[in-house]
């Protein structure tokens, strides 16, 4: 009852923490299971703290369950290997385990793929608040693909300079979605003041890296001269490398009219 309901009920959140520590302390798997989550996630008055929740992850797997043991594959790639694979098999529980597992142990990409299963509610009802948590994780681990869906999520939920702060982040982390989605903002004016010099910096940073939605945003800028002087000729050439990648608005006859995505 409590685990299904504490989002929407506050009143019953501490009791359901101190229930679950109780049925810990009594040797219960699913009670460490529970409480576990409950430090992850940072349910009630204690906070979050993934040590604390990985402690009594462990406590669970040793008392029989197979979360908190990583599917049993230990720590590394091979682990993260064989989630996907029993992800693809039909097997979110074990893949989710094994997700948990590594992104607390250090493993950001498993984050990213933790967020992912929640969120889409893969073999399990859909987990917002789990995959804010997840994608979290692993944009501060340094995973900038994270960044990119935690930075929609917050602004989801009104939190628009901590989404910017996160773009921010996973950019100079070398992640040139994250480049791109900040170019966005600066271009549009979308949560930020408009500064089209810096969406030109930005978007030139993930064209650099194959990124066809920017290359093909710099040649809508460069077409209408905004952040940088207009030149048609580098407008052509920005169209030409952005269809090349893939990017069909960009191919013959090309638009005219900025809309970058």
């Amino acid at each position: 009852m409590y685990r299904r309901d504490w989002d929407w009920n506050p009143r019953d959140v501490n009791r359901a923490r101190k229930l679950f520590e109780r049925a810990c302390t009594g040797n219960s798997s699913y009670g460490c299971r529970r409480y576990a989550d409950v430090w992850f996630r940072g349910i009630g008055d204690g906070g979050a703290n993934a040590g604390t929740s990985r402690l009594y992850d462990r406590k669970a797997c040793e008392l029989g369950s197979t979360w908190g043991c990583g599917d049993a594959c230990g720590e590394g790639p091979a682990c993260l290997t064989r989630a996907r694979s029993n992800e693809e098999a039909g097997r979110p529980d074990k893949a989710i385990d094994s997700y948990s597992h590594l992104c607390v142990v250090g493993i950001a990409e498993a984050c990213f793929h933790a967020s992912r299963v929640y969120e889409e509610g893969i073999g399990r009802p859909p987990d917002p608040v789990g995959a804010l948590v997840f994608q979290k994780m692993g944009c501060d681990k340094g995973y900038p693909r994270s960044c990119v869906p935690l930075a929609r999520m917050l602004d989801e939920r009104g939190k628009h300079d901590e989404a910017t702060a996160k773009l921010e982040k996973g950019c100079a982390d070398d992640g040139e979605e994250s480049c791109h989605a900040l170019a966005v903002r600066y271009a549009g004016g979308e949560h930020l003041p408009a500064d089209p010099a810096k969406a030109v910096e930005l978007f030139n940073t993930a064209c650099e890296h194959e990124v066809a939605e920017s290359c093909h945003a710099l040649a809508e800028l460069h077409a209408e001269g905004r952040g940088v002087p207009k030149s048609p000729a580098q407008a052509k050439a920005f169209h030409a490398r952005a269809c090349k990648l893939g990017y069909q608005a960009s191919c013959p006859p090309a638009p005219s009219t900025f809309a970058p995505r």
